[in-house]
């Protein structure tokens, strides 16, 4: 699990325009799947960072730099030692504005923040505070029991906070228990009142984390007749960027869009 430096391009491009910083919470620790250059790029590309001369240099308040600079001070070098065996946590997200960033994991064997399998509820109890960003990386279509993982991503969430998932939508086949419609995002947050901000698929042809992945939009309906006819080769994976208002809930169940907004199946006969 983790970002490759596509998908990261896109979630810093999304920090950006949304303002998205503060506390962080990733589901299970992830991975950073690109090197430093590609980071600091990244960093410029976006506006988290500025070259000076040959130097790039982050925001001086930025927590990746403040702990660059008490490494340097011990005599060893923060992004070397993190490159050999890096993850988000500890390297991007901090770049990215986020403080505190902390992780949650079903077992100890990473070195996860706090220990909660998202399978069983209660997971507000096990997580002593409140988040601003959620980051749902190819997590939730590894756990059975999807409604308790929403309703603790929930539980867990500040309101005004925002959730981001990117998970596998086509060609993920036996990778988790689930391959996620983008329906699934907009019909659920749509019923629990959330305010969506962006539902897109990403398509990759070629390697996963190596070859450019392209975004699109989704748009409702669009992709019915892909039932029968195929969609095309590449994996695709849905994107979606939420926000918690005042009014925000977990506990509606929604019925499927396609299905809901027609009359036949509303009150049993076809609309005039």
């Amino acid at each position: 699990m983790g970002m490759d430096k596509w998908n990261a391009r896109h979630f810093a491009r999304l920090c950006r325009e949304h303002g998205i910083r503060g506390s962080c919470l990733t589901l299970g620790r992830q991975g950073m799947g690109f090197d430093v250059q590609d980071m600091l790029q990244l960093l410029l590309d976006f506006g988290f960072a500025e070259r000076v001369g040959n130097e790039v240099n982050l925001a001086p308040d930025n927590p990746l730099l403040r702990r660059h600079n008490e490494a340097r001070a011990r005599g060893r070098d923060y992004a070397q030692d993190n490159a050999k065996d890096p993850y988000l946590d500890a390297f991007l997200l901090p770049a990215l504005g986020f403080d505190p960033v902390h992780t949650l994991d079903a077992s100890a064997y990473e070195g996860a923040t706090h220990i909660h399998d998202l399978n069983l509820p209660g997971a507000n109890l096990a997580v002593p505070q409140r988040y601003d960003a959620i980051l749902d990386l190819g997590t939730i279509e590894h756990i059975f029991h999807v409604p308790n993982v929403l309703q603790n991503i929930f539980s867990m969430l500040n309101v005004g906070g925002f959730v981001y998932h990117v998970l596998g939508s086509n060609s993920y086949i036996d990778h988790g228990f689930y391959q996620f419609s983008p329906t699934f995002f907009l019909d659920y947050y749509s019923a629990n009142r959330f305010k969506i901000h962006l539902l897109q698929l990403g398509r990759c042809i070629g390697k996963l984390g190596r070859d450019p992945v392209m975004y699109f939009d989704y748009v409702p309906k669009s992709l019915e007749d892909a039932v029968v006819d195929g969609i095309g080769g590449g994996a695709f994976m849905v994107l979606a960027l939420v926000q918690k208002t005042e009014d925000s809930v977990c506990d509606q169940i929604p019925q499927q869009g396609r299905y809901s907004a027609a009359d036949v199946w509303q009150h049993g006969k076809q609309s005039s």
